[in-house]
């Protein structure tokens, strides 16, 4: 059998010193047969020339420059400069196990699937890092559902990030499908639209894709009213999820109500708090609730974070986060969201 050529799109934007980490990781993999695009996003700090000299050095390495857009458009250059088979979406501060390709290609073809998943985990730096990706190859194991199925579990969170990454797509899944431009949370955006497209997803329990927390901390986190955005995103999502079955509505109504909730643990950081802003994610967080308590269909701490909401104001709300240490990992994860954004356009 012909190896499938695999397409890896890597955009970027000021990432000099995090760039030909992520780069070797790919160039390491065990099955050959792939192309790199890089998408310079207009970065100012050499990253441009970076990409430029390893694309000399390996020639499955081709390097768009373009003005900045945000990332959601240098993904979309990327998908149009494509010739593979299948494709995959790395960020320039992550990496790759040298097995990733190669575990999860024969088994999206062995099994004829449409998506392939793999498990993500996090690293604090490089020696973190090379930990895994030095590590022998595991045993694979892995879950076969539809699409449905797949599309509830990554709303539900269950194993499966929103991100784009971390998962090996058909190209046909692309075909009528692209970034949202000039948004961010544009993973958000569209990886359900992909999902709610495929026949069948293969959920594999290795973890081959490293993400790498980078210094920004959530100390550091300054709201952005871009991110607002959020709020028209989670109500398409809910509409859309409606109009085909209640598993998929109440899955989407969990996933909206952390994500807003995620907002919410912004706000409060503000000084002062926008009260008009609360008061608005607050309303849409009460939806969200509403479907969540009547169904149970939801983590137990998202469960028990939304029976709260419904019997209490925002800022009862946030002092339960805190009291529990929600706040933190909601911020967290906000900031997971928000970290290979570029949010001064």
């Amino acid at each position: 059998m012909t190896e499938p050529k695999v397409s890896i799109i890597m955009p970027f934007y000021n990432v000099h010193d995090y760039l030909p980490h992520g780069v070797v990781s790919i160039l390491n993999q065990t099955y050959r047969n792939f192309e790199l695009i890089l998408v310079d996003d207009g970065s100012n700090d050499g990253s441009g020339q970076v990409a430029d000299q390893l694309a000399h050095q390996d020639a499955r390495i081709q390097v768009y420059h373009q003005e900045n857009k945000g990332v959601a458009d240098a993904r979309n250059t990327g998908l149009d400069a494509t010739t593979g088979d299948l494709i995959t979406f790395v960020d320039a501060d992550d990496m790759i196990t040298p097995f990733y390709l190669a575990n999860s290609v024969p088994t999206l073809l062995n099994e004829q699937a449409d998506i392939v998943t793999t498990r993500c985990v996090e690293v604090g730096n490089y020696q973190e890092a090379n930990l895994v990706l030095n590590r022998p190859v595991q045993k694979q194991s892995f879950t076969i559902v539809d699409g449905y199925r797949a599309t509830e579990k990554l709303l539900l969170q269950d194993n499966i990030d929103v991100s784009c990454w971390g998962k090996i797509y058909r190209r046909e899944l692309f075909h009528d499908l692209r970034f949202k431009s000039g948004i961010i949370y544009e993973d958000f955006e569209i990886v359900p639209k992909i999902f709610l497209k495929a026949k069948k997803v293969i959920l594999r329990q290795e973890t081959d894709y490293v993400y790498l927390e980078r210094e920004s901390s959530i100390m550091h986190m300054h709201f952005n009213e871009n991110e607002l955005i959020m709020l028209d995103i989670t109500a398409a999502i809910f509409e859309r999820m409606s109009n085909i079955n209640i598993r998929l509505t109440e899955a989407a109504a969990a996933k909206n109500f952390y994500a807003l909730s995620q907002l919410l643990a912004e706000l409060f950081k503000l000084t002062p708090p926008r009260l008009d802003l609360i008061d608005q994610i607050w309303s849409a967080m009460q939806h969200y609730a509403n479907y969540i308590t009547q169904t149970g269909r939801a983590m137990a701490s998202i469960k028990e974070a939304s029976l709260i909401a419904r019997h209490s104001t925002p800022q009862q709300y946030q002092d339960y986060l805190k009291e529990s240490g929600q706040d933190k990992g909601l911020l967290r994860d906000s900031q997971r969201m928000l970290n290979h954004h570029n949010l001064s356009e």
